[in-house]
């Protein structure tokens, strides 16, 4: 398939769809945050930061379902009734679990602020006011994760970009008037960005909900088994997906327990610069992710032949620009945020990111093989070695280098998963998918056979 073939194909649109919404989501970022920091204040957006990172903790109940749903939807694609139950299964655990999430972070906000964060001069009843108006954006933002999922499931990824994209400019757009024409405070950014959220949860159900009609009204009626399968083959994930949420914000959890809520404020400003750039490779991810499931399920010679364009897809669109961004680091974050101080904190934090962020690029490429392959004990087994890497990183760096322990704690994660991830999928998924079923299995065997033979 030459460009101009794959640029009409579906497949390309997705590509070039999801590259503009990444581009705008990101620009948006990065001239929003130097204006939040100028109005709020290093204090004011610290609170932000602390708040906004309890939504991310909250994260982990997502269980794998965000990631299994498209693949479900992608094979299911040529039937609308098939896909209206699918949907009724995820929106349903999507909606609870966010409620679930909600109500745990309410009772618990007060414990939040007042124990585990040091907010130093700062009052933490300000900071659980914070926590408490964030997690009514955690709310309807997770239910939306439904919507988003079957527009990416089924393709229609231009849609999901154009309505994400849109919402983050409103709330952007609403937190900038409320901070300068109301007040000054964290909590007219976060309100804004909570009544939003609410907003665009309802727009986009009411979308899917158009679009499947009938059938989604045909569809109350599930059966108890194809519910249990569908929750089991992504139970098969949940444990990998649990386990790699708490890696991904064990930089966020540590530095939020060990250091003044200002470097921590300091830390979420360089973080969403370093890590934004995985945004890089999520597109590609998402419009890869369906082809990939499709040439499995097909067992044809394509499969490979995609992920070869995988692989060089994201050497070009993530790899290479982290590269070009480390290199000059104090340059790049003087001319975006213009403080002197957060320049000299931040710029080997952000360069130790940035390589991060290349390491999970690579792995990413393995990482979607797992996913169509049905495999959840690799990424299980891999995240908990990533757990193990950082936790140890943690104990031999320590807490004393500050804020560049988030990057050596991400650092020691995505390394991890790299080499886990390439081994096995040289040595056993690329051999056929089902060797890698087959080949962990003798590995077990090996090493419990071997456990016996000690013990005797």
């Amino acid at each position: 398939m030459n460009l101009s073939q794959l640029y009409r194909s579906r497949l390309g649109r997705n590509i070039v769809s999801n590259y503009l919404g990444m581009f705008w989501l990101a620009a948006l970022s990065l001239i929003a945050v130097p204006i939040y920091v100028h109005l709020l204040g290093r204090t004011g957006w610290a609170i932000v930061a602390a708040s906004m990172a309890i939504q991310m903790f909250l994260s982990f109940l997502d269980a794998g379902f965000g990631q299994v749903m498209p693949r479900w939807l992608a094979q299911a694609s040529d039937s609308l009734f098939e896909q209206a139950k699918l949907y009724r299964i995820f929106s349903g655990a999507f909606i609870a679990l966010g409620l679930t999430g909600f109500l745990l972070g309410q009772a618990f906000a007060g414990t939040l602020a007042r124990t585990w964060f040091n907010t130093g001069q700062i009052p933490p009843g300000e900071l659980e006011l914070g926590i408490r108006i964030v997690l009514f954006q955690f709310l309807f933002q997770f239910g939306n994760s439904a919507n988003i999922g079957y527009w990416n499931g089924i393709q229609l990824q231009t849609l999901a970009n154009v309505r994400q994209c849109l919402f983050m400019t409103l709330k952007h757009a609403a937190a900038t008037l409320s901070i300068v024409f109301i007040a000054r405070s964290p909590m007219c950014y976060l309100i804004s960005f909570a009544a939003l959220g609410a907003t665009e949860f309802l727009v986009n159900r009411l979308t899917v909900v158009r679009r499947l009609g009938n059938e989604l009204v045909r569809a109350r009626q599930i059966d108890r088994d194809e519910i249990k399968r569908v929750v089991i083959q992504a139970g098969s994930f949940s444990v990998a997906v649990l386990v790699g949420t708490l890696v991904s914000q064990l930089d966020r959890i540590v530095l939020s327990n060990t250091q003044d809520l200002v470097s921590f404020g300091t830390y979420a400003i360089v973080a969403s610069l370093g890590l934004s750039f995985m945004q890089f490779a999520a597109p590609v991810g998402r419009a890869f992710l369906p082809r990939l499931a499709l040439d499995f399920s097909r067992n044809t010679g394509d499969l490979h032949r995609t992920t070869f364009r995988l692989f060089l897809t994201l050497l070009l669109v993530c790899v290479l620009p982290c590269l070009a961004v480390g290199t000059f680091a104090p340059l790049v974050l003087k001319l975006w945020i213009h403080n002197a101080t957060i320049v000299a904190d931040g710029t080997f934090p952000l360069r130790l990111l940035l390589v991060a962020v290349v390491l999970n690029a690579i792995y990413n490429l393995f990482y979607g093989h797992m996913i169509i392959s049905g495999n959840g004990a690799v990424p299980v087994a891999i995240n908990i070695a990533c757990l193990v890497a950082s936790l140890l990183a943690v104990a031999f760096v320590g807490t004393h280098i500050g804020i560049a322990l988030g990057g050596v704690i991400w650092i020691a994660s995505t390394s991890t998963q790299l080499v886990l991830g390439a081994t096995w999928y040289f040595l056993f998924y690329s051999r056929g998918p089902s060797l890698g079923v087959d080949g962990l299995r003798l590995v077990r065997q090996a090493i419990s056979a071997i456990f016996r033979g000690t013990t005797r």
